[in-house]
C-alpha cells in the first residue's frame, strides 16, 4: 500500500512539473492566443436605432510575438451573399493585446440573419469562430408563395374531418396514475380512420381544468405529461406510437410519404391528427376539463403543429413553439444544401430525390399547402416561439418571416424570443417563459 501511495505522489508530482513547463514555453496549441468576442447586445439581435457590432479582444499568452490576418466576413444566413468584408493586419507582442470593436452601424445592413465570420491566423495559431446576428427582424419579408385555392384546401379538409366519427375510447391506466393524478389512456379516429393514441392527465383534486395540449417532435412518441395546475393531452400523430403502420408502411421515410401527392401528402392527415386531439379536449368537458381554456405546446415538428393547430381549429387560449420547422420551404431547401453536412429536412428530401427524380419545383407544388408561413394569418390567439440562432434546421429568419405574417393585432399580443449561442434548442431560461407564458394565457379564457 505504501509503494502505491508512492507511486501516485510521483505521478501528481510529473504531471505537475508538465504542466509547468508547458506553461513557461507555451508549446499547448490553447495556450497561444485567447480570443473573446462579444455582440454589442446579448441575444445579438438589433431593432431600428441599435448599434449592430462585436468586441473583440485578442491576447497572445504566447511568450514570442505573433503576426498575421484577422478577417471579418458577414454573409446573408441563407444565401450566403457577402456583405461586408474587413482584412486587418495582426502584430501583437508577446503576452500583449488587441482591443477593438467592430460596428456594423444602424442602417448599414438590410432587416435579416446574418453569419458573421472571425478568422484568425497567425504565425502560431488558426482558428475561425461564426456566430448569427439578427437585423430588424420584425421587418424581415418575403415573396409568399401561397396557392390561391389555399383556405379553400383546408376548409375542404376540416369538412371531412368533421364527418369522420371519431370513436373516442378513454382508460384509466392505474400503473400510470399517481397519487395526485389520474391517467387515462386514450383512443380516437382521425382522417383516413387512421387510430390515435395518446394520455390525458388530470389532477386528482376536484375542479375544472384548463389544458394544455401537447405534440412531440419528428418521429417522437409522447408520454404522459404531469402538471400540478392543469390538465395535459399528449398525442401520437399517424406514423408513430402503436397504430404508426395504418398510415407510414414500413421502410417509408415519414416527410416525404405521398409528397408527390397534395392531397395524399402525409401531412394533410398529422394536422387533422392535430386538430382532432382539440375536438377530443372540447368534447370531454365531463372529465373537468375547462374547454375554454386550452394551450397548445410543442417543439421542433410538435411546435409546427402546435401554431397549425391553433390556425386551423381558431379554438385555443395560445401556442407555445420552440424552434419549429417547415417555414419557407424555399429557403430552407437553399440553407440546408449550403450546410457541411446535410440535417433534417434536406437529409430526407435529398435521399428520396435521388431515386425519385422529383425537381424542386415538382415538390414546392405539394410543400406550398403545407408552408408554416401560409398558415400564420389565420391565427387568432397569440403565440410563443423561441429559437436558437445557430439553429440549421429551423433558420432563424424562415421562422421569423412566418412570425411577421401574423396580423398585426395578434403580432402585437405575441413574442419571439432568440437565443445566440444555440442550435435547434432553447434555454432554461425559455422554459421558464414557456410556463409563466402558460400560465398567463390560461388566466383568461380566450372564447
Amino acid at each position: 500500500m505504501h509503494k502505491l501511495y508512492s507511486h501516485i505522489k510521483f505521478l501528481l508530482l510529473f504531471l505537475i512539473a508538465v504542466a509547468f513547463v508547458k506553461s513557461a514555453i507555451g508549446q499547448t496549441d490553447e495556450q497561444d492566443l485567447h480570443i473573446k468576442i462579444t455582440p454589442f447586445k446579448k441575444n445579438s439581435v438589433y431593432y431600428d436605432g441599435q448599434e449592430a457590432g462585436f468586441r473583440v479582444k485578442l491576447k497572445n499568452l504566447h511568450n514570442e510575438p505573433q503576426t498575421g490576418t484577422f478577417k471579418i466576413d458577414v454573409q446573408n444566413s441563407i444565401t450566403g451573399a457577402g456583405f461586408v468584408a474587413v482584412n486587418i493586419d495582426l502584430r501583437l507582442r508577446k503576452k500583449g493585446s488587441y482591443v477593438k470593436p467592430f460596428s456594423l452601424g444602424t442602417n448599414r445592413l438590410p432587416p435579416g440573419f446574418y453569419k458573421i465570420h472571425f478568422i484568425t491566423s497567425t504565425n502560431f495559431y488558426e482558428d475561425t469562430t461564426t456566430y448569427i446576428f439578427g437585423v430588424s427582424p420584425d421587418k424581415i419579408t418575403y415573396e409568399t408563395h401561397k396557392p390561391k385555392d389555399f383556405d379553400e384546401f383546408w376548409d375542404n379538409t376540416l369538412s371531412t374531418l368533421a364527418t369522420i366519427e371519431p370513436k373516442y375510447e378513454v382508460t384509466l391506466d392505474n400503473e400510470l396514475s399517481t397519487r395526485y393524478h389520474d391517467v387515462y389512456k386514450v383512443q380516437m379516429n382521425s382522417w383516413d380512420n387512421v387510430r390515435l393514441s395518446g394520455f390525458l392527465t388530470i389532477p386528482r383534486l376536484k375542479g375544472k381544468y384548463p389544458v394544455t395540449i401537447n405534440f412531440a417532435g419528428y418521429l417522437g412518441l409522447v408520454a404522459p405529461v404531469f402538471y400540478e395546475d392543469y390538465a395535459a393531452l399528449s398525442v401520437n400523430v399517424r406514423g408513430v406510437g402503436p397504430n404508426a403502420r395504418q398510415a407510414l408502411p414500413a421502410n417509408s421515410e415519414f416527410n416525404t410519404y405521398n409528397i408527390e401527392n397534395r392531397d395524399k401528402y402525409i401531412y394533410r392527415g398529422v394536422y387533422m391528427d392535430c386538430v382532432r386531439a382539440v375536438d377530443f379536449v372540447l368534447s370531454h368537458e365531463n372529465f373537468g376539463l375547462d374547454t375554454k381554456r386550452i394551450v397548445v405546446y410543442g417543439g421542433s415538428q410538435g411546435g409546427t403543429e402546435a401554431i397549425i393547430t391553433a390556425a386551423l381549429t381558431r379554438k385555443v387560449n395560445s401556442a407555445a413553439a420552440n424552434n419549429p420547422v417547415f417555414a419557407d420551404y424555399r429557403s430552407i431547401f437553399i440553407s440546408g444544401r449550403r450546410e457541411r453536412e446535410l440535417v433534417f429536412p434536406m437529409v430526407q428530401f435529398e435521399r428520396y430525390f435521388k431515386y425519385s427524380r422529383l425537381t424542386d419545383a415538382q415538390v414546392f407544388k405539394t410543400l406550398d399547402y403545407y408552408d408554416l408561413a401560409n398558415f400564420m394569418d389565420k391565427i387568432n390567439c397569440p403565440i410563443l416561439i423561441g429559437l436558437g440562432l445557430k439553429d440549421p434546421i429551423s433558420p432563424p429568419v424562415t421562422v421569423t418571416e412566418a412570425f411577421n405574417k401574423l396580423s398585426p393585432a395578434i403580432k402585437a399580443k405575441s413574442k419571439i424570443y432568440y437565443y445566440p449561442n444555440l442550435t435547434h434548442e432553447v434555454s432554461d431560461l425559455h422554459w421558464t417563459r414557456n410556463f409563466n407564458w402558460i400560465d398567463d394565457k390560461f388566466l383568461t379564457p380566450h372564447f
